[in-house]
């Protein structure tokens, strides 16, 4: 079902109040879901309001006015969580924020649209931006530089990490699904992240790091971005994979570009911290060096 079928069909089930005063949490809440592009409810409580109550309340009047579009997302118990990305009013109210024309906004409805099975895998993602982003705030000396998503990779066909050359298997494409770089104490970062959800074969997986070595022997991430310091960071569902993926990894010319976490690790060790992370080293130090 398209995301524009589900709203036009909820909105019918209920009458919107005629007129909704925007405040300053609003606008706050449709630029983070433009920088995230999901979030849960509960995600949005969490850094928006003091209870879930007041946030599902407030969320419903954004969504019944067009700022914001929501997603189902049945759970294991029966209950849907609901997942909120902008709509046609959040992002007109983004384009006049920037001063730009709505069609030059990047963003469109089709943006919305994921297909259950890929949508959790999406949600990971967010995850671990979240993570990233509570690290940076909270560590001194460390901030953003960029973070660019999948959808915004593979749209710049002229970036040379696409295409590493040629191997036995054909042609190679590094397509993480994310690419971030962060200011360090000593210096700028760059990290590819891949979100394992356990269920490609262990030689694809060996392809894509050898993909990675590729790139690092050729220098290719440093004719694109300046630094030639990189890591690849990648989240498992759990640790029997992570250890799977982590021998994978150790029999690479250069394991340690190599970072392996599990998605419940992230949520409660600091994600810019050796105790997040398993490498090839025996013993690990933190991802600020």
């Amino acid at each position: 079902m398209t995301s524009t079928t589900r709203k036009r069909r909820n909105r019918t089930q209920r009458t919107k109040k005629t007129r909704l005063v925007l405040t300053e949490r609003d606008r706050e809440i449709v630029r983070a879901l433009f920088r995230f592009r999901f979030l849960t409810s509960r995600q949005l409580a969490d850094m928006f309001f003091t209870s879930k109550s007041k946030a599902d309340r407030r969320l419903r009047e954004l969504f019944d006015h067009g700022f914001l579009d929501r997603i189902d997302r049945p759970t294991t118990g029966g209950r849907a969580e609901l997942i909120y990305a902008i709509w046609k009013e959040g992002a007109k109210l983004l384009s006049a924020e920037q001063e730009m024309q709505k069609a030059d906004l990047p963003w469109k409805p089709s943006k919305n649209k994921v297909r259950p099975e890929r949508l959790q895998h999406e949600l990971d993602i967010v995850s671990v931006h979240l993570a990233v982003d509570s690290s940076v705030i909270a560590t001194p000396g460390v901030s953003w530089l960029f973070w660019q998503d999948r959808q915004e990779i593979v749209s710049r066909k002229s970036w040379e990490l696409l295409n590493t050359g040629s191997s036995k298997t054909g042609r190679l494409k590094l397509i993480p699904d994310a690419f971030f770089g962060l200011q360090m104490p000593k210096g700028r970062t760059v990290f590819f992240l891949e979100l394992d959800r356990g269920t490609e074969a262990p030689r694809v997986f060996r392809d894509k790091l050898l993909v990675y070595q590729l790139a690092f022997e050729r220098g290719l991430v440093q004719k694109a971005t300046g630094l030639r310091a990189f890591r690849v960071l990648t989240v498992t569902p759990e640790e029997r994979r992570l250890q799977a993926l982590l021998k994978l990894a150790t029999a690479m010319r250069h394991p340690l570009l190599f970072w392996f976490t599990t998605i419940d690790m992230i949520e409660v060790a600091d994600i810019l911290s050796g105790e997040a992370w398993r490498t090839a080293r025996t013993s690990n130090k933190p991802i600020i060096l």
